[in-house]
């Protein structure tokens, strides 16, 4: 299993959608966290299954909830570069990149 991390922003991202499930219904706050925890699991075993966007940048879609993980996976290490909600601007975390 591969090491990994998140942008700051990217964890500010994972944060902010916790916060907006805990305030609609704490159960679905959980599940939100268990599906993220669910797709790193799963790109952490397997970094390359999942879709190549563009260069080195893959996305990881989340069961039940509208967002993709948003990585990139370089000398054994997982960056997350995005949690981000599949309806809002898709490219707006693109210039974390640079």
């Amino acid at each position: 299993m591969t090491g990994y991390g998140f942008h700051p922003d990217a964890q500010r991202e994972f944060t902010n959608a916790i916060h907006y499930y805990l305030e609609k219904d704490p159960q679905l706050a959980g599940d939100f966290i268990s599906a993220i925890d669910e797709g790193l699991q799963a790109i952490r075993t397997n970094p390359e299954t999942w879709r190549l966007l563009r260069d080195n940048i893959r996305r990881y879609l989340i069961r039940r909830f509208p967002f993709g993980i948003y990585y990139t996976y370089e000398n054994r290490f997982l960056t997350v570069w995005a949690v981000h909600h599949l309806n809002r601007k898709p490219e707006e975390w693109i210039g974390r990149l640079d």
